[in-house]
């Protein structure tokens, strides 16, 4: 049951009654309670343990600190329904189960605070339907904030995760939602490992020192809407299945969006502008790779190491630097139209001057040859735009349309997040 309006206990203050120490305070809740911190006798030099379902609140998070002294974990949550806001939290001690924030449990809201300066900022293993949003976790030796344990159904939004080894990281963790986060400066953004069924979407991720998103064995997962600027990857899936990378603006890195050893995906929507790759497919088959527009990249895509079935069409390829598409090694038979529409190539009038406008149809009479058999039969005059629907793309997944829908089957865990805020 979530919390009830209890009483207040309150620590640091100067009045009667007040509790020197956070555990004190704790130690004498009940369910339903409400412990709240004053700054007056911050910084608090303590390690917390929460065994009843309280709300934890500071006084105000730049200056009500708890700190653990480089000893174990700052704050550690065993029990359901616990709510924490208001805190800077840091100087956990090391070890890869020692955080500023540690959950073990389900329904915790951890709302507004500043984790840094810990091993993990914020860890939950094998807890789930939580709301991880509004913090910063900054500066920590490994993840900002790592869900991993089968931990399921959890809403991360709207947190910035700065300068960590690991923005967000998702080990063997399925469902959750992460959305409308900063990411930059880490050496890695968003890592997802062996993790299905999660949605990434409206994330704004910038100046990682390797990967932006990166999926490794995980499958039908959803990438949707992110902004990935000035990365050494943009978006990389490593043996991962039928997940959806839709709608994501990819500029400045190395490489745009990445698929080696991966199968059955689609790429979808994408715009892919100034990085050495736009798209690169390395030994990754039966992909969608539709709607996209790759410009200004040295390469705008790459296919190398038998990539072959791919379905290549709808897509704008345009001034990129190099080429618009390059095979390394040897590229096997794709699909490049759909039978009546191809691609857009911003060369085409280069490479074929006698060609001539098919009348009413939108594509040139003269096929477009990528490489060996890959011709694109129907290429086309003008760029795809997005109300050019692809009605071509018939493998089930989610679309915007049905991330919207599912926020609307999980409102109970929204409500009570904008009610306790």
């Amino acid at each position: 049951m979530p919390i009830s309006n209890g009483n207040t206990l309150y620590v640091g203050g100067s009045g009667e009654g007040n509790y020197t120490t956070i555990q004190y305070a704790i130690d004498n809740a009940s369910d339903g309670d409400t412990v709240f911190v004053y700054d007056f006798s911050s910084p608090y030099y303590e390690n917390v343990v929460i065994d009843r379902s309280i709300n934890l609140i500071g006084e105000d998070k730049e200056n009500t600190i708890i700190d653990g002294n480089l000893i174990g974990s700052v704050i550690i949550v065993t029990t359901d329904w616990v709510n924490i806001s208001g805190f800077t939290i840091q100087n956990s001690g090391e070890g890869w189960d020692k955080a500023g924030i540690i959950i073990y449990e389900s329904h915790t809201t951890i709302l507004g605070n500043t984790v840094s300066n810990n091993y993990n900022g914020i860890y939950l293993s094998s807890s789930s339907d939580n709301n991880i949003s509004g913090n910063t976790v900054s500066y920590n030796k490994m993840s900002g904030i790592d869900i991993r344990c089968s931990s399921n159904n959890n809403f991360v939004i709207g947190n910035s995760a700065i300068n960590n080894d690991d923005g967000i990281y998702l080990y063997e963790s399925s469902n959750n939602n992460i959305i409308n986060n900063t990411v930059s400066n880490n050496y890695e953004g968003i890592y997802l490992y062996s993790s299905n069924n999660n949605i990434i979407s409206y994330n704004t991720i910038s100046n990682n020192d390797h990967y932006s998103i990166h999926l490794q064995t995980s499958s039908s997962n959803n990438i949707i809407g992110n902004t990935i600027l000035d990365n050494y990857y943009g978006i990389r899936l490593i043996s991962s299945s039928s997940n959806i990378v839709s709608g994501n603006t990819v500029s400045n890195n190395r490489t745009g969006i990445a698929l080696t050893y991966s199968d059955s995906n689609d790429i979808i929507g994408n715009t892919v502008s100034n990085n050495v790759y736009g798209l690169y497919f390395g030994d990754s088959s039966d992909n969608n790779i539709i709607g996209n527009t790759a410009s200004n990249n040295n390469y705008g895509l790459s296919l190398s190491d038998y990539s072959q079935n791919n379905n290549v069409y709808h897509n704008n390829f345009i001034k990129n630097n190099l080429y618009n598409v390059y095979g390394e090694f040897e590229i096997f038979e794709n699909t490049w139209d759909d039978g009546k529409y191809g691609n857009y190539w911003s060369d085409y009038e280069e490479r074929y001057p006698d060609a001539e406008k098919l009348p009413f149809k939108g594509i040139w009479d003269t096929p477009y040859t990528i490489y060996w058999d890959n011709v694109d039969h129907c290429p086309l005059i003008r760029q795809w735009t997005k109300s050019m629907s692809s009605d071509s793309i018939t493998r089930p997944g989610a679309t915007f349309n049905s991330l919207f829908n599912w926020l609307l089957e999980h409102s109970s865990i929204l409500e009570r997040f904008l009610n306790f805020i």
